[in-house]
């Protein structure tokens, strides 16, 4: 659900020998000389034939994740190239990348190929550039280096970036301060090699989820004798044992990933954050990503301190290709907080008074 693609088939039964059943993924692209690359920044508007009629080009706020979306089309050889050089590199990497995807496969944040899934916009692309990030800014030398110790380098990676004030660059071990106008357009930032595609533009309202997943991970590895089914076991990556509380949306249109060419009422760059979403939301922010973090913010909010810890996922109906998208939403619950039916609200003469009336109703927020 992520892309568009047109997928080719060959059935089990009609498999000759020991080929088996497969599927063909045929990835539309366009050439990298077709757009200026200038053209495509997050700052920029792509998408002013769908504004609203009248509206002038420079009021129009940023497609950041439109852009990002288009860019990513035209690098797509590139990407893979860049890819190639670096297992070649460095021999341990391929491995690498194997235990990377079955880590986030274990923790449901990669898509499965079943007719249901639970996952996040994270891909096995991304991971692979991370990996090869990873291990490209290791210290050590390519021929030496351990699979398991690119694994480490890479959910470190993820674990310690404060995503929220900082980015990373392919090829860079220190990752660097945000601009304004780079928070303002996405909620991670892991950029290639010359600044220009963000490869972690889908996973604003996620990130959080993903990094928390991935110091989880590296204090298994650390504490554990023999931490293989805590950290790549699939028995505990369903959402009901996960959390205490499941939100599930029915399903959405399958237009709920793609980014948004008008702005959402009420949508903008001063919308406050929620979720694990660092920083504001873009103005282009997909269907899927607007629903699951308002909802997330306002359960957050209402639950107060009986919540100690929200996540997000995706789940697909019919299968990852062609199939509709749900928001699920996780909620880990404090026991000694659970049975309180009354909130205490702030000073009724406070700014944070108004905004407390508005969450509870007029019927529920009591002065007393």
């Amino acid at each position: 659900p992520l892309r568009p693609c047109v997928v080719l088939r060959r059935p089990a039964a009609l498999a000759s020998g020991d080929g088996g059943a497969c599927a063909v993924r045929l990835l539309p692209v366009w050439s990298p000389d077709l757009f200026p690359v200038a053209k495509l920044m997050p700052d920029l508007n792509a998408a002013r034939s769908a504004a609203p009629p009248g509206a002038a080009g420079a009021a129009l706020p940023p497609t950041a994740l439109y852009n990002s979306c288009v860019l990513e089309d035209s690098r797509m050889r590139a990407h893979l190239e860049l890819l190639h050089k670096a297992l070649a590199k460095t021999p341990a990497l391929r491995d690498t990348i194997l235990l990377f995807k079955r880590w986030a496969l274990a923790r449901s944040l990669l898509w499965r190929p079943a007719a249901s899934s639970v996952a996040t916009p994270l891909s096995g692309f991304c991971l692979s550039v991370l990996a090869a990030h990873s291990a490209q800014t290791s210290s050590m030398a390519p021929s030496q280096v351990s699979s398991f110790q690119l694994f480490k380098l890479a959910l470190s990676a993820l674990a310690s970036t404060d995503w929220a004030a900082q980015k990373l660059t392919f090829g860079r071990a220190v990752g660097t301060p945000l601009t304004p106008e780079e928070q303002k357009a996405c909620g991670a930032h892991f950029y290639d090699g010359d600044g220009a595609f963000n490869f972690f533009w889908r996973l604003g309202p996620f990130i959080g989820e993903i990094a928390w997943e991935a110091r989880r991970a590296l204090r298994l590895l650390d504490a554990e004798a023999d931490p293989f089914e805590a950290v790549f076991g699939l028995h505990s990556s369903s959402p009901a044992l996960l959390w205490d509380l499941v939100v599930r949306t029915p399903p959405l249109s399958p237009l709920g990933l793609c980014p948004a060419a008008v702005p959402a009422a009420g949508v903008g760059p001063d919308t406050p954050p929620a979720l694990p979403f660092p920083g504001p939301a873009p103005a282009d922010n997909p269907e899927a990503m607007r629903l699951a973090t308002r909802i997330a913010q306002v359960l957050v909010e209402g639950l107060g301190d009986r919540c100690t810890r929200s996540a997000a996922r995706l789940a697909t109906h019919g299968g990852v290709d062609g199939g509709h998208v749900s928001v699920v939403l996780g909620f880990q619950l404090e026991p000694l907080h659970l049975e309180r039916s009354v909130d205490r609200g702030p000073q009724a003469d406070s700014p944070e008074a108004q905004r407390f009336r508005e969450l509870w109703g007029s019927e529920k927020a009591e002065l007393r």
